[in-house]
């Protein structure tokens, strides 16, 4: 007679476990859900917060990790952009969008050689990649690399010819006026 409630308890105590970990990764879940929409409105200080607190979810820590970086970038703390970039890539090597990233914010901090460097890999691996060609022509421009930035202008053009923006940036002589591309903000090119 004494195992029945004995069983009992231990049964109610391992649904009740079951349960409360249900309930906490929905509440990670929303409170993600809850920062998406604040960096969707630009309210990035919320996001944060909401960013901070499901990452109680082993699940959702990079995805926030990501998600906070891009709000740093996009508030102009790069060196806590820098950093959480980096951590990321550690631990996904070969991700492109993470390179180029980190290539944005090292750029944007004018450590040129870094973000280069960070380029030059994308491109060995993905030469169609139109964004990070535009950003390493900025790049070498803003390094006083001219002359290395309109051969990549050159090539990139016989690549894609009907990007009238680089096409008449090289033709006119305006190759100063290239902006460098946020991978977020770029409308898949």
């Amino acid at each position: 007679m004494k195992k029945i409630p004995l069983l009992f308890a231990l049964c109610f105590l391992f649904f009740s476990c079951i349960t409360s970990s249900v309930v906490m990764k929905e509440m990670y879940s929303e409170y993600y859900a809850i920062a998406e929409q604040y960096y969707t409105n630009k309210n990035y200080a919320k996001a944060l917060e909401y960013y901070n607190k499901a990452k109680g979810s082993s699940e959702l820590v990079s995805s926030c990790n990501y998600k906070m970086a891009r709000i740093y970038t996009q508030t102009g703390e790069y060196s806590i952009a820098q950093e959480m970039f980096a951590s990321l890539l550690q631990q996904d090597p070969d991700n492109a969008s993470l390179m180029s990233s980190l290539a944005y914010v090292y750029g944007k901090k004018g450590d040129y050689d870094e973000a280069v460097k960070l380029y030059e890999n994308i491109l060995k691996k993905y030469t169609y990649d139109t964004v990070s060609t535009k950003n390493l022509i900025m790049i070498y421009n803003h390094m006083g690399k001219k002359d290395k930035a309109l051969i990549i202008a050159k090539e990139y053009v016989e690549k894609f010819p009907h990007d009238s923006q680089v096409f008449s940036l090289i033709t006119e002589d305006k190759i100063d006026e290239l902006e460098p591309i946020d991978i977020e903000n770029s409308d898949s090119e």
